[in-house]
């Protein structure tokens, strides 16, 4: 009888809003090793700002969803103007859809993103 290896979930890799207001004005996530960053950007200016750089923590088993806390890195978030204020934020993967809780001008909505 052959073995099936099961992988786990694997998120690492590049991911954009789906649920954005503007077509021009969106997020960007990158999920690497052990790291997420989320960028704000504007395609008609060609600029990206930071919103978030925290901790990735990776699915262990084959799943169909996935949450974690990430740990924000303040030190590196301190100085971009857009950034999150918060020190940790809760990120949920199910149904093919990665979204967070983004807090904006005092307006929180819940960004949803899909693997680019």
């Amino acid at each position: 009888m052959e073995e099936v290896v099961v992988e786990p979930l694997d998120l690492m890799g590049e991911w954009k809003q789906t649920n954005s207001n503007s077509e021009d004005s969106y997020q960007t996530a990158t999920i690497t090793g052990e790291q997420i960053t989320v960028d704000w950007v504007n395609a008609a200016d060609s600029t990206k700002a930071v919103y978030w750089i925290g901790s990735y923590v990776a699915p262990t088993e084959d799943t169909e969803s996935h949450s974690w806390d990430s740990q924000g890195d303040v030190a590196q978030m301190e100085t971009a103007i857009m950034a999150s204020g918060d020190t940790a934020k809760a990120f949920t993967f199910k149904g093919g859809v990665l979204s967070y809780e983004l807090t904006a001008m005092g307006v929180t909505m819940t960004v949803e993103m899909s693997r680019q």
